[in-house]
């Protein structure tokens, strides 16, 4: 019989305000910032500094968050492919797209909010008409990630930037590359669109009416036009070919910063830029209007001339930008996003989201009228400010120690600048405690002192009701990596790199500063070691003669001792690395070690005899915890797995992804009904036990099926030509846009093609949709069988005994059979319908890809009934025209299908004209209500010309 184990699952995340892998964005009011925290997006109060709300679904990392047009509506890329669109307000997802296999790293809306373009670590962009919840095409062309993506709708064009070095120009309409601009000498990692203020047409040497600013490695930032129609004819060697430009060279300029560029965007009201890159220098550019850019360039025109010089008559990127301020932060900025402009007093909001898992919220002002000169353009030294930011709710560094108290309802977590007291139950930071350097920690009896070892070697007693220090004691000459209480409550034991495990005793005396009798340690023995001591633990007996202590030393054995006489009991040795981590069984039978060497050793302390060596993690084991009266282990490692373990039937229950990094530490509660994690990517995470039972034999099956998912999906890219780009063998089609298409891709345009992918969740859709055919073809058997014998049944009765065995009528010859209850009541035609209309309506097209052609034919059948009785009429005809796509001959060579098919060619056309004639009918009557509308409020206009220009 197998033995069942309960499960613990992600429960909770606290401690983080913003992962460097995403971006911060303010939501439309500016009164709220929205940042990706690991696989949650985070609402924060800006003025309070307090979280609002947080949204989940899945498990994969927030990698890109854009704001819509439309009110409280982001799009959220994430690390796996998918594009999630939230509801902030309502704090529900609208829709769920997927048409990558790698990270979302780059997301922009059109105008309207209808549209969405989308670029990713998988080389391909991907256009989404968010009101069909479909994609309209794939574009590739680039050999590298794609880093910025941009609408230029009024010209249908999109605009695309890579880390191949190229900058693209995409035909929405045509799907297809128009041009494509290889004057980057290194990887494109930022671009911004903008419109000159006060721009007229004809003025000459002028910008274009739209203009792009690029940012790239070489400190340059690169200025373009855009225009709709090619501009500019250059020859190519000698042949004498011509080739015309969307894309007009404006000039550069060049930075004295170093580093690369991170981010550059543009203020909602297109009167100024922003521009960072890795050098922690934020740059605040205003773009000059129309008649001072044409006064700068003549001007600049003029000096060239009188030193004898040719210059460029037109306006160039040092003519049309001019630098209002510079401000280097305190930490890297991972990105910003502008906020409100302030016509009056010329003053702009900038929210940055820092490196060091905080934000900040600067107001720059107007110039102050110094200039200087700097970066190839005139520095006005504006004043600038910080005026909020948000960094209470979580640890500027790693948390390095993690330990609960008695009640297990706080939690006392430590880093490199600060401690802090945290609410398991509520999420927050109860208390910030001024400690740094800190490397472990404990609570002590009675949940109100706890002492925390630091890097230089001191104790530090401090008050966890008040946050004050109330002893700080120079206990080790080197680090104190590892301190335990005793369980009578009445002592403690440091060890440290200067080879020496102290023992320390609790006591109150008289504080020097406060006259009060406060909490005191005071030293009683010290046991000198032979290397330094990495670990230390006490075990849980209540007898002074049988509690031992147990150390972890430098030189890969933990040696065990009496606690009372400091008698040498067992030596362990067997690790290949030094022992980072080690816990005791509460019933102190076994010893839980785990090494560099990425193994856990279970030990007997009877005798010190290994009874089990795992493989544990992919890199050093950080730390190991028991859960209390079980031999059931907890361990974390550099690989940021969390692993739940049974010492005594040795074997692994459980596993799970913690931390995107090192995870460095666990505490499990004293009840073992939750265990609490914290590593580099500074979260907190609570995992809770749950009711839901683990058998070790369907465990490992999940996981070989994942493991299976992640083949299949590899493998279905590679069906469908959706492989890297960069591993492609032809790269000068892909720098033209051309796109490598297979058997089983749908064709559209050069450079583009359908946005369908198989992967793991169209499999299992597929086989729910093949079970749901199975299941409504077998109770079509059973129902037509029953009329057949009915029929039978009736040709051989006689009119009065038929009319007396069914009652006149009312009652059938032979029962009916029974129903499907999966088939809650439904006949066949509608449970298959139902089945289609719960499909996501994205993954529709790759699940009938792997639909057997056996189930394509019954599924034609079923649609076309589907069709007769108007159950979606528009999903219908979409399924049909793919799958008519997909097998055209195999159908048509189908004798059973041939009637189907004539009904389905008249059938199809009426239910779609009927749409168009429906939809016709709403849209004239939005317009007379609109007319009215204008009319009641007293707007006058021709809307038919209006339509005319939308048109066009």
């Amino acid at each position: 019989m197998q033995h069942s184990y309960q499960r613990y699952i992600l429960d909770s995340t606290m401690g983080l305000i913003t992962s460097p892998n995403s971006n911060v964005v303010y939501s439309h009011d500016h009164s709220m910032a929205i940042s990706g925290t690991l696989e949650e997006v985070s609402v924060w109060n800006i003025k309070l500094g307090s979280k609002v709300c947080s949204l989940k679904d899945g498990t994969a990392e927030v990698s890109r968050i854009c704001r819509s047009p439309k009110k409280n509506i982001f799009a959220v890329g994430y690390s796996d492919g998918y594009i999630r669109i939230w509801d902030v307000e309502k704090r529900e997802m609208k829709l769920k797209l997927k048409g990558h296999k790698k990270a979302i790293s780059a997301l922009s809306f059109n105008k309207e909010g209808n549209l969405l373009v989308s670029g990713s670590n998988d080389c391909t962009i991907v256009l989404w008409d968010l009101i069909s919840e479909t994609g309209i095409c794939r574009l590739k062309g680039h050999r590298d990630m794609v880093t910025s993506v941009l609408f230029l709708e009024e010209y249908g064009m999109l605009l695309s930037a890579s880390k191949d070095t190229l900058l693209k120009v995409w035909s929405i309409e045509g799907q297809y590359c128009l041009d494509t601009y290889i004057g980057h000498r290194t990887e494109i990692w930022s671009m911004v669109l903008f419109s000159q203020p006060g721009f007229k047409e004809g003025k000459e040497g002028a910008l274009g009416k739209y203009n792009l600013l690029t940012g790239s490695s070489d400190q340059s930032l690169r200025l373009f036009s855009v225009y709709r129609e090619a501009q500019s004819v250059q020859t190519d060697g000698e042949d004498g070919l011509e080739t015309k430009h969307h894309l007009e060279y404006r000039g550069c300029l060049t930075l004295t910063q170093t580093g690369r560029t991170v981010e550059l965007q543009a203020s909602e009201e297109g009167t100024h830029i922003g521009y960072y890159n890795a050098s922690k220098a934020f740059l605040l550019y205003a773009i000059r209007p129309l008649h001072e850019s044409l006064k700068k360039m003549k001007r600049r025109v003029h000096r060239r001339k009188e030193k004898g010089g040719e210059a460029v008559s037109s306006v160039q990127c040092t003519d049309a930008l001019e630098l209002v301020s510079t401000v280097s932060t305190s930490h890297k900025v991972s990105s910003f996003d502008f906020g409100r402009t302030l016509a009056a007093s010329d003053e702009v909001e900038v929210l940055f989201g820092l490196n060091n898992n905080s934000m900040q919220v600067y107001k720059f002002g107007r110039s102050n009228g110094k200039k200087e000169e700097s970066g190839g353009a005139v520095e006005n030294t504006g004043s600038y400010e910080k005026t909020l930011s948000i960094a209470l709710a979580g640890h500027r560094s790693d948390v390095r120690a993690l330990c609960l108290t008695s009640t297990d309802d706080m939690v006392l977590s430590v880093g490199q600048k600060e401690s802090k007291m945290w609410s398991v139950r509520s999420l927050e930071c109860v208390r910030s405690l001024d400690v740094e350097n800190g490397l472990c920690c404990c609570v002590l009896p009675g949940d109100k002192h706890a002492v925390i070892g630091t890097k230089d070697g001191k104790l530090v007693l401090v008050d966890l009701n008040t946050g004050d220090v109330l002893q700080t004691l120079q206990a080790h000459k080197g680090s104190i990596w590892s301190v335990d209480v005793r369980r009578d409550g009445k002592g403690m034991v440091s060890g440290g790199s200067d080879h020496n495990i102290c023992f320390w005793e609790f006591d109150i005396a008289v504080s020097a500063a406060t006259k009060k009798r406060t909490l005191q340690i005071v030293a009683t023995r010290t046991l000198k070691m032979s290397h330094d001591v990495l670990c230390v633990r006490y075990s849980n007996s209540t007898d002074p003669s049988k509690l031992l202590v147990a150390a972890s030393l430098l030189d890969n054995t933990v040696k065990i001792f009496y606690e009372d006489s400091l008698r040498f009991f067992l030596s362990l040795y067997g690790h290949k690395l030094p022992v980072l981590s080690l816990a005791i069984s509460s019933d102190d039978k076994l010893l839980v070690t785990g090494s560099a060497d990425k193994n856990l050793k279970v030990w007997g302390l009877d005798f010190g005899d290994c009874h089990k060596s795992f493989f544990a993690h992919a890199d050093s084991v950080m730390s190991v915890g028991f859960v209390n009266n079980t031999h059931y282990v907890f361990s974390c490692g550099k690989d940021g797995m969390l692993k739940f373990w049974d010492a005594d039937r040795f074997e692994m229950i459980t596993q799970t992804q913690a931390h995107y990094g090192e995870a460095w530490c666990l505490a499990v509660s004293h009840l073992g009904d939750f265990v609490v994690t914290a590593g580099h990517d500074r979260a907190i995470r609570v995992y809770l036990r749950s009711n839901e039972p683990v058998i070790l034999e369907e465990e490992r099956e999940r996981e070989a099926e994942e493991q299976m998912d992640q083949t299949m999906d590899v493998e279905g890219d590679r069906a469908l030509g959706l492989e890297d780009e960069a591993a492609a063998p032809d790269a000068a089609k892909q720098a033209t846009g051309e796109a490598r298409v297979s058997e089983v891709t749908l064709e559209t345009k050069e450079g583009s093609d359908k946005v369908s992918s198989v992967h793991s969740g169209s499999m299992r859709a597929a086989d729910a949709l093949i079970a749901a055919l199975e299941r409504a073809e077998a109770q079509r058997k059973r129902v037509k069988e029953w009329e057949e014998e009915c029929a039978y049944m009736k040709s051989l009765l006689t009119e009065e005994e038929f009319e007396q065995r069914t009652e006149k009528g009312t009652k059938p010859l032979i029962p009916a059979p029974e129903k499907d209850v999966y088939m809650l009541g439904m006949s066949p035609y509608e449970y298959v319908a139902s089945t289609i209309s719960n499909m996501p309506r994205l993954e529709l097209e790759s699940t009938l890809l792997v639909l057997p052609f056996e189930n394509i034919c019954q599924l034609v059948e079923y649609l076309c009934e589907m069709l007769r009785t108007n159950q979606q009429s528009e999903t219908c005809v979409r399924s049909l025209l793919f799958v008519f796509k997909l097998y055209e001959k195999q159908l048509e060579a189908n004798a059973q299908l041939q009637s189907v098919l004539l009904v389905l060619k008249s059938l199809m056309k009426e239910k779609l004209y009927q749409n168009r004639d429906r939809i016709g009918m709403n849209q004239a009557a939005l317009q007379l209500l609109k007319r009215q509308l204008n009319e009641r409020n007293g707007v006058f206009g021709d809307e038919e010309m209006e339509d005319k220009q939308a048109r066009v």
